[in-house]
């Protein structure tokens, strides 16, 4: 999964706003640009779309997993509020967090 970029390690946030977090997020994850994605809670045994949806650094925090700090984020099907995590087709995309 690292070799086909869907692992980022050690991604630094350097604002917390919301055009500069997508920003970085579309800089690493091209695909991003045409669909939109959704923040995964970390923080339990299996992935679920997080309560909370809003982009920011706290969030994001909030919704990473606490042992290995990794941040999930995943894909909206085109042209629907279902992910594909919905439909099991998710990749996982794993970030570093740090500020």
């Amino acid at each position: 999964m690292r070799n086909n970029g869907f692992i980022i390690e050690d991604v630094l946030f350097y604002e917390n706003t919301v055009e500069s977090i997508d920003s970085l997020i579309t800089s690493y994850f091209p695909l991003v640009k045409k669909r939109d994605y959704i923040l995964l809670n970390g923080s339990t045994s299996k992935l679920k779309a997080a309560t909370n949806q809003e982009k920011s650094l706290k969030n994001f925090r909030d919704n990473m997993s606490k042992s290995n700090k990794r941040l999930y984020l995943a894909l909206k099907s085109n042209n629907s509020n279902e992910t594909l995590i919905d439909k099991e087709e998710v990749k996982e995309n794993k970030s570093n967090i740090t500020d």
